[in-house]
């Protein structure tokens, strides 16, 4: 391609133009539902070497996809980029709290707390301390009487309270998308 003859502020003034033009194409025209969603996915993760699997068919084929494939794609790009981020690492300065609950947002929207994994693991009860291990056991009903902090028998040790509960609360979730960050904050 031969290189227009021309100063960098006149190509700053053409690529005005053209974003301009690209506003009033959205904006005014009459534009279809499968090339908006082409649209943002290339607006996503255009660029992004980790998504070049992802932007190869929108390179390749623009806007002669077929809805199916528009969908796969659609749906690749949400799995991917639908990060649910722990409170604790939300430590960046030029990014806001609502960015960081983009996950959750998405998974409420797509009902994910239907497809969580079952939490009654080792894995994951080995976070919590005895005495939480204790009001978890007591809430899921799986010791007979809400015995007092002072009365817990010696025989229930973190780990083998811990032990004991692993496998044993199929529909136990401490947290939901709709409440991690006001539950982990």
């Amino acid at each position: 391609m031969s290189k227009l003859p021309i100063t960098k502020a006149g190509q700053s003034a053409l690529a005005d133009i053209m974003t301009k033009a690209v506003q009033k194409a959205v904006l005014e025209g009459d534009v279809d539902q499968d090339l908006i969603i082409i649209c943002l996915i290339a607006l996503l993760i255009g660029g992004r070497y980790t998504d070049r699997d992802l932007y190869e068919p929108i390179l390749k084929h623009g806007c002669v996809l077929e809805t199916c494939e528009i969908t796969g794609l659609a749906l690749q790009v949400i799995a991917r980029h639908a990060v649910v981020v722990a409170p604790h690492r939300r430590t960046s300065t030029s990014k806001n709290d609502q960015s960081y609950q983009i996950g959750e947002m998405i998974g409420r929207i797509l009902g994910a707390d239907d497809y969580i994994d079952r939490i009654d693991t080792a894995s994951v009860l080995e976070h919590f301390n005895g005495n939480e291990l204790w009001k978890i056991a007591i809430d899921q009903r799986l010791v007979s009487d809400p015995i007092s902090d002072e009365t817990k028998p010696a025989k229930y040790s973190a780990i083998k309270l811990r032990e004991a509960m692993v496998g044993k609360m199929p529909n136990w979730r401490p947290t939901s998308f709709a409440t991690f960050t006001e539950d982990l904050s």
